[in-house]
């Protein structure tokens, strides 16, 4: 399979680069970002460097012929790029919305215009407050949990619009809080996991499990965290 991963230089990027360039049954990885990507700091395994395509990109509501180029014939895609909540103080709700509905919008539309392989793939980090409903208020992080939802909402309708010519198969992951396993939690970690009272989700076991259900299919449309817990436990170590 040919796998395109944008914001692949990000936290949990560069964790599913890394398990994409370590499974043989991806044969292409593009990993689209604004700053270039290196296989050596993904894997340690030099014969899957060969698998990398990096692909510079300015921004990712502007996608050049250039950039296109390389979207043809992917099976899938795994859709990282968005401002998170921590991170959206630093930014006015307009780019907030700009980043994590606007782009996602332009990189699908983009893909597809590509002409990707059938069925292909879209996989969205989205989060488990998305809410769908938009007369709904969602108890945690409203403002995020709507933005998320219409995200959603808008590549369902995407699918849909093109499913007479081309088969698009839109998939979500929603987790809360990511940690890198390979790390001790910090306090300020600590304090997030026990204020959501959600289990934490093991970033590397997480990009496994998105790239095993990338390539055989999602067993359901969205994977919440337990779905994805489950998954990791049941993966060869």
């Amino acid at each position: 399979m040919k796998l395109i991963i944008t914001g692949a230089t990000g936290f949990v990027g560069t964790a599913v680069l890394r398990a994409s360039l370590r499974d043989p049954r991806i044969t292409t990885v593009v990993a689209l970002s604004r700053s270039q990507v290196v296989a050596t700091d993904c894997t340690d395994t030099p014969s899957d460097r060969t698998k990398l395509v990096s692909v510079l990109i300015k921004d990712y509501d502007d996608y050049p012929d250039n950039v296109r180029a390389h979207f043809a014939g992917a099976g899938a895609c795994i859709w990282t790029v968005g401002i998170t909540p921590a991170a959206s103080k630093n930014y006015t709700w307009d780019e907030v919305r700009r980043v994590t509905h606007d782009c996602t919008v332009a990189g699908l539309n983009a893909m597809i215009a590509a002409h990707p392989a059938q069925p292909f793939r879209f996989v969205y980090m989205s989060g488990i407050a998305a809410e769908r409903d938009q007369t709904k208020t969602p108890p945690f992080l409203p403002e995020h949990g709507l933005l998320k939802g219409e995200v959603e909402n808008s590549i369902i309708a995407i699918a849909a619009e093109h499913q007479n010519r081309t088969e698009i198969e839109p998939r979500f992951i929603k987790t809360a809080l990511i940690v890198d396993e390979d790390k001790p939690m910090t306090e300020e970690l600590k304090r997030r996991a026990e204020a959501s009272k959600l289990p934490v989700v093991p970033l590397h076991g997480l990009a496994r499990v998105m790239i095993d259900q990338t390539v055989k299919g999602f067993s359901k449309e969205s994977l919440l965290i337990d779905d994805i817990l489950k998954l990791i436990s049941s993966l060869p170590q």
